[in-house]
């Protein structure tokens, strides 16, 4: 079924264009984390000689560890776009944020904030952009735990106008508005009419 739904999105073939030579290794991984839900990659032995996966071989830990390292940001930005323009132009992109607890003391984007789980403890914000009609994400971007929702919409636009999208539509929720970013918006659609890039620039915020 995963390897069904791989080819039907396009997924294995994107990692494969970005990630030749792991490409493999990164989709067995996602299918132990999805069937493992909460289990470590410590489990992955274990799992792999019971189970069908792209890899179709064992994955210890120093080999996880390694190959998560190998994942650059202009490989992780390369798949984000051809992903992103799978999307349809007439589909609105809902973003939102959910915060992850932790324990950690040592990463540094681990923060004490405003936790949507409520939990007493630090986070690390994760910012997530998917299709309103297609239900799939294709942008996501770490975050300090102490940042806010209203504070995050800069660095989405930035991004947004890296990965050449095109003509965008956003919808937010009532947490991403303020003044500032209404502005922003208004501004990112102005100069893109202005350069004569109008595909580049239409960027909608609905608060609701």
């Amino acid at each position: 079924m995963f390897d069904s739904i791989g080819e039907i999105l396009a997924i294995t073939a994107d990692l494969k264009t970005c990630f030749p030579q792991q490409y493999k290794q990164i989709l067995s991984i996602a299918y132990f984390l999805i069937l493992e839900d909460r289990n470590p990659l410590s489990r992955f032995p274990k799992w792999d000689r019971t189970h069908m996966h792209p890899y179709g071989k064992n994955i210890p830990s120093q080999r996880s560890s390694d190959l998560f390292s190998s994942i650059t940001a202009e490989g992780k930005e390369h798949f984000f776009r051809l992903q992103g323009k799978r999307r349809s132009e007439n589909e609105y992109w809902a973003y939102d944020t959910t915060s992850i607890s932790s324990y950690s003391e040592s990463l540094k984007q681990v923060k004490y904030g405003h936790n949507k789980d409520h939990d007493p403890l630090p986070q690390i914000n994760l910012a997530l952009l998917f299709g309103e009609e297609s239900n799939l994400p294709f942008y996501y971007r770490k975050l300090a735990g102490n940042i806010t929702d209203v504070k995050t919409v800069k660095n989405l636009l930035s991004d947004i106008a890296l990965l050449d999208f095109g003509k965008v539509k956003l919808v937010m929720d009532r947490g991403f508005y303020s003044a500032e970013n209404i502005n922003c918006l208004y501004q990112g659609h102005s100069q893109a009419r202005s350069r004569g890039y109008r595909r580049k620039g239409l960027w909608v915020l609905c608060p609701y």
